[in-house]
């Protein structure tokens, strides 16, 4: 998966996935419908730690794509995974 996709889309990819609607997945998650919508539409691209691993939880994720996804909440200038971009 590219690595720069971000916790967004990696966010709606993983729903569709799992067969939810953003309701189902925000009522799961115990999340609002809107903060949900807003995560997937990047408005707000930084969940909470805590935010993030309730919808790993919920939408069931294997290790791998949990930690993607947990990856994706990372900022995307300067410094990536302890790495730095030329």
């Amino acid at each position: 998966m590219d690595q720069r996709v971000g916790f967004g889309e990696l966010l709606r990819r993983y729903r569709v996935a799992a067969g939810l609607t953003q309701q189902e997945l925000a009522e799961r998650a115990g999340l609002s419908v809107r903060g949900l919508s807003d995560l997937e539409r990047g408005l707000r691209r930084r969940p909470h730690a805590d935010t993030a691993r309730r919808i790993a939880e919920v939408l069931a994720l294997d290790p791998d794509n949990k930690a993607t996804l947990l990856a994706g909440r990372a900022p995307t200038s300067g410094v990536r995974c302890g790495k730095a971009f030329f």
